[in-house]
């Protein structure tokens, strides 16, 4: 038999609305009658019917999550780590509808009557036309992993100008003048954010990159074994190559692996992103960790606010990255 709200109220000696308005999170019931609620629901093994309180509230329970894309350049980890943590805060509250944007041509569903609020996780240049959209239609919105606040959105993101110092100056810590680079997707905010921020180091601590030590990656391993590949057919070979993601990395230790320089013993390899793999490849990767659940479950609390508080704001809240030293990386000889 389904557990309803009124043996809820029952148990806890509370009235129907009471235990309803604390279910949904309403700012007029005290945060401990929620918690109070919510533990008692929980313990009675109680699931909402969305369909139903939509018929009550006459609003969709459907949150968008809509991302890029999905198949070119979005690793693994990065869809795990923030999808997790959207679904985790949501927690069954409303429907989670996951999509892909460069596989959904036709925006004019994407409305206040299909979706109470919309996530965007924006990694490419083209997502403005989506980010038109939804300013135009007035559908409670934050924005995770790119700046549009200039439009009006709540924004979050990290800090990468800070993860890439990180990671260049822990290769030059250990020794490295010399430095190679498979850079990041084009057309990908990141990889634009990511390759302006090294050049700015590498600069500023006078490390050498020659012309053929630079290749456009795409984020994906495959492309950071073949970059690994040409840049060690140089005359020149760097001591290092720094990787703008950790599954191009991952790529890197196999094609050096392929050409049997050791790694780090020859060769050194600093990735980015902190994959949930990269602890787990040997040598194990030195990387930089991007908080990505933190930033996704205040971005997400931030849009319940919106769609139950009414609140609204146009802001940046960055997230700061940091340095994960482990083995694929160490000093110079």
């Amino acid at each position: 038999m389904n557990v309803t709200i009124k043996d809820i109220a029952k148990q806890l000696g509370l009235s129907h609305s009471t235990v309803s308005r604390a279910l949904n999170d309403s700012p007029h019931i005290s945060k401990i009658t929620r918690e109070k609620v919510k533990k008692c629901a929980a313990q009675m093994g109680y699931v909402p019917n969305l369909s139903a309180r939509s018929l009550v509230t006459q609003s969709p329970q459907n949150i968008g999550l809509f991302f890029s894309t999905l198949s070119h350049g979005t690793a693994v980890s990065f869809f795990y780590n923030i999808f997790q943590s959207v679904n985790n805060t949501i927690n069954g509250s409303y429907n989670l509808t996951v999509k892909s944007l460069d596989k959904y041509d036709d925006f004019n569903s994407v409305k206040r009557s299909n979706f109470s609020g919309i996530i965007l996780v924006s990694q490419s240049l083209l997502d403005i036309k989506f980010v038109e959209h939804l300013a135009k239609n007035k559908i409670p919105s934050v924005i995770l992993n790119n700046d549009y606040s200039d439009m009006g959105f709540p924004c979050f993101v990290i800090d990468d100008e800070e993860g890439i110092r990180l990671a260049v100056d822990n290769l030059y810590k250990h020794g490295h003048r010399s430095v190679a680079l498979i850079g990041g997707k084009e057309g990908f905010r990141s990889s634009n954010i990511r390759l302006e921020a090294f050049k700015k180091e590498v600069n500023k601590l006078s490390i050498m990159i020659n012309k053929d030590d630079y290749y456009c990656g795409d984020y994906g391993i495959k492309s950071g074994y073949d970059g690994t590949i040409e840049i060690l057919r140089s005359s020149n070979r760097p001591t290092a190559i720094f990787c703008m993601n950790d599954e191009m990395a991952m790529g890197a230790i196999q094609a050096a692996n392929h050409l049997k320089i050791s790694v780090p013993n020859e060769l050194s390899i600093q990735g980015y992103d902190d994959d949930l793999f990269s602890a787990f490849v040997v040598p194990q990767l030195s990387t930089v960790h991007r908080p990505l659940d933190s930033m996704s479950r205040v971005g997400t609390e931030y849009l319940l606010r919106m769609i139950r508080e009414k609140v609204q704001g146009a802001f940046v809240k960055k997230f700061e990255p940091t340095l994960i030293h482990r083995e694929s990386v160490s000093a110079v000889e």
